[in-house]
């Protein structure tokens, strides 16, 4: 805290010197003097108390405008009968102005200013309406130079003396002719003046800032020292200026700027003066804690046009500061010993490190349990763990404090970790993946704490594991420490890390790893292929039709792979893909048996392996065809009329019994052709290839024929979607695919027809949509998903087919309209 018993001490010296400079106004010390000469108005030799005194005689020192009237205090210059008038206040004579006709009455005498200076200019003042005239407010006005500088509040109360007060500024230094004068258009009245006094308000003598009338000290400016206390790293704050001959820039009093500066000192934490408040703020710097540190400052003001400093010390005593910093010590629990030194480690006073004894001294320690085989010593400052304590931690408090200022203290905790050993090996289990099973408790048959065997959740627990991939179908339990294995899992090596700790020690740690095998078996079946040697071509992936690992369906590339082939005659024309498990056949191979051994691996055991053979039957010539025809139906109704085109060039896979597959295109007339084998054949069109937003009218996609000699594939009828009528456009088909195309139901044009509502059914009659003010913004488009309660699962969506729709709607006439038709659905 800052210490503020000066600021009080300036409140007392302060009124003492306003009084005192009160008594200096007050008896023409100068600083406040009527700068006029002459302000009663009296001339030389005349008595204005009696009937003959002489009229517009301008008083001595001024100067007369117009014909101002040298008026008594008996006698009327426009009235022949006397009539006594209203004495001044002064007692002597007073001068009477007015407008006469257009000539401004008035006097004016030569003053010297001082630039920018107040100014307060105040008279005795009464006003008279010449008998046989209308009363009319006058105008009185003081000029400097002839420029109107203030107008003097006037009075419609006739034969009472008053005395106002006008302000002004002067505008520059130096001499002015200053005029009192009449003006405007009142002429029946008379303005009559007396005692005039023009003075400088309120001057700064020591250029300050600071008004003499306020001014503790006002022919000299001054600062004074202040003293302060301070602690390290909190900002405290002082008014300098409480009690220095300057005034801050908040004061109402205050001229001109005050400005506030560091001019020197000791000080080396951070300073800031605010100027508006006087006041200086210092925060100590780390290191000066305990110690007394000095700013000097230096406070100035341009009242009076140049600068008027002086400088002053504030002397800030820095708190000492103790810290006592929280410790963590390790200590063998098997063995014992002691610690270093916890308070002359770390534990500092005044940013210095400490000598326990000589500095400092442990006060107080709280021990929570004496007899637990940790203790600290008051006098050395070293923890003591007795041999075989048991491991875990342990906490007491202490107080530290300064041995010169004993009140400055603080505290600390000191940590205490009792170890001890734990060794957590590695293990190795092998389980049989085909049937799966746990492994024994990995933890207690190998790991040790203190060199003793361990025993899971009683003295020792598995606090994390990793399992690199939980859902592998190997997995660890932390409570019974058994590695579990479930039926059919791949064959392979895995590993999962455990990290194993004390339970009275938890910080007491070590980590295992346990490598699981996993053994399986393989099984690579036997096979046999028949492709046509005329045109060549590719079985199907002979690996992934009937191989087998740990029971399931083998996926090549994924946890197989063939890792040799045996092929008799690799130019024959019949090779095996080891990549794709497919056999292929160039064209004009020599019909025959061929045959390959392969070689299947697991992928996550590669030593788990097995053999097949291939024998591959290749035909002479082959002994059916396939035939189709694809057309546009643009009418829908699934048979091709005489203005239905053929489609050209869509794409036809076809795969015969063998799995091979053969593509072949329609030509112009819509017709496509494919040699096959006997047997069962599937004939899928490419959809790609058809026109954009087609769907089938006629006809499957794919077909399944048993081809006997030549068979002929139904008709395949294609229809682009679009069904228009005079005002909007149904799209009556969609693909809800994801591919981004045809993948909503859209009506072109309802968008105009705001008032409308959509149904949609399936072939039974069940509403499987509705919606109000469809292609409307923010209403969701019909997708192929259900929102009747009878329909399959939503996330699933409608099965492909045909779904009727209705629709009614408003038309720009305000006719009620309604369509129905089918929509069909494809996927």
């Amino acid at each position: 805290m800052l210490d503020f018993t000066q600021f009080l001490q300036r409140k007392f010296k302060l009124l003492f010197r306003i009084v005192a400079f009160v008594v200096l106004i007050f008896s023409n010390s100068g600083f406040a003097q009527n700068i006029l000469t002459n302000p009663g108005l009296d001339v030389a030799g005349v008595d204005c108390t009696s009937d003959n005194a002489a009229f517009d005689v301008v008083p001595d020192g001024w100067t007369g405008m117009g014909t101002p009237d040298r008026s008594t205090e008996t006698q009327r210059a426009w009235y022949i009968v006397n009539e006594p008038r209203t004495a001044s206040p002064d007692g002597g004579c007073y001068v009477g102005v007015r407008m006469f006709g257009a000539i401004q009455e008035g006097i004016s005498q030569n003053v010297t200013l001082v630039g920018g200076e107040l100014y307060s200019f105040s008279f005795d003042y009464l006003i008279e309406t010449r008998p046989g005239h209308a009363a009319c407010v006058p105008q009185l006005e003081v000029r400097l130079d002839g420029t109107l500088t203030a107008t003097v509040p006037t009075t419609t109360v006739e034969d009472v003396w008053s005395r106002p007060t006008v302000t002004f500024t002067a505008p520059s230094s130096g001499v002015f002719s200053f005029q009192v004068m009449a003006t405007g258009t009142c002429q029946g009245t008379w303005n009559f003046i007396d005692d005039l006094v023009l003075q400088i308000v309120d001057p700064d003598t020591d250029g300050d800032g600071n008004p003499d009338v306020s001014d503790p000290n006002p022919l000299v400016a001054t600062a004074v020292d202040d003293t302060a206390t301070g602690t390290v790293g909190v900002s405290e704050s002082i008014d300098i200026l409480g009690n220095d001959d300057y005034l801050d820039n908040s004061d109402a009093a205050n001229l001109g700027t005050t400005s506030i500066s560091q001019v020197g000192g000791t000080a080396g934490g951070t300073v800031t003066f605010d100027a508006s408040t006087g006041e200086m703020g210092y925060t100590p710097a780390i290191g000066e804690e305990g110690s007394s540190v000095t700013i000097i400052y230096s406070v100035c003001n341009d009242e009076s046009g140049v600068l008027v400093c002086d400088d002053a010390t504030v002397t800030v005593t820095v708190a000492s500061i103790i810290v006592a910093n929280d410790d963590s010590v390790s200590i063998d629990g098997n063995v014992g010993g002691n610690s270093v030194n916890i308070v002359d480690d770390n534990d500092t006073l005044d940013s210095n490190p400490v000598n326990l004894g000589v500095d400092v001294t442990i006060t107080s320690v709280t021990d929570p349990n004496p007899g637990d085989g940790v203790s600290l010593d008051a006098f050395t400052g070293e923890v003591l763990v007795l041999p075989n304590t048991p491991p875990g931690e342990y906490t007491i408090d202490y107080t530290l404090c300064s041995t010169a200022t004993p009140i400055v203290c603080d505290n600390a905790t000191v940590t205490i970790t009792v170890t001890g050993v734990i060794v957590a090996n590695d293990d190795s289990v092998s389980v049989d993946g085909n049937i799966g099973g746990n492994s024994i408790n990995v933890v207690d048959d190998n790991d040790t704490l203190n060199a003793n065997m361990v025993s899971l959740g009683t003295d020792v627990t598995v606090t994390t594991f990793t399992d690199p991939i939980p859902t592998d179908g190997v997995t660890f339990d932390p409570v019974t420490g058994q590695v579990s294995v479930a039926p059919n899992t791949p064959p392979g090596d895995y590993t999962i890390d455990y990290t194993l700790c004390s339970v009275a020690t938890p910080v007491v740690c070590d980590n295992a790893t346990i490598v699981i095998t996993v053994t399986g078996t393989i099984i690579a079946n036997d096979d046999s292929v028949s492709i046509d040697g005329t045109v060549g071509g590719t079985s199907i992936n002979i690996v992934n039709d009937n191989d087998v690992l740990n029971n399931n369906a083998a996926s090549l590339g994924t946890d197989v792979t063939i890792t040799a082939i045996a092929d008799p005659d690799l130019g024959d024309g019949v090779s095996l893909d080891m990549i794709t498990g497919e056999i292929s056949v160039a064209p004009n191979t020599p019909p025959g048996e061929y045959s390959i051994t392969y070689t299947l691996c697991s992928v996550a055991t590669p030593v788990v392996c097995d053999d097949a053979v291939i024998i591959i039957t290749v035909n002479a010539i082959p002994n059916a065809t396939v035939v189709g025809h694809v057309y546009n139906d643009l009418n829908g109704n699934g048979i091709q009329g005489i203005n239905e085109p053929d489609l050209e060039g869509i794409t036809i896979v076809i795969t015969d019994v063998n799995g091979v597959e053969q593509t072949v295109a329609t030509n112009a007339d819509g017709d496509y052709l494919a040699n096959v084998p006997e047997g069962i054949t599937i004939v899928d069109i490419d959809n790609t290839t058809l026109p954009v937003g087609s769907f089938q009218t006629e006809g499957t996609d794919p077909t399944t024929v048993t081809v006997v000699g030549t068979t002929t594939e139904e008709n395949n009828g294609f229809v682009s979607i679009g069904d228009v009528d005079d005002e909007i456009r149904v799209y009556n088909g969609i693909s809800p695919n994801g591919d981004g195309i045809n993948d909503q139901f859209r009506i072109v044009g309802l968008e105009n027809f705001p008032d409308n509502t959509l149904e949609i059914f399936n072939r039974w009659g069940v509403k499987v949509f509705e919606r109000d003010g469809y292609e409307q913004p923010g209403v969701a488009y019909f997708e192929g998903i259900s929102e009747g309660r009878q329909t399959i699962k939503e996330n699933d969506g409608l099965p492909v087919g045909t779904y009727y729709y209705v629709l009614k709607y408003q038309n720009a006439s305000n006719t009620s309209k309604s369509k129905a038709g089918y929509l069909y659905l494809n996927k």
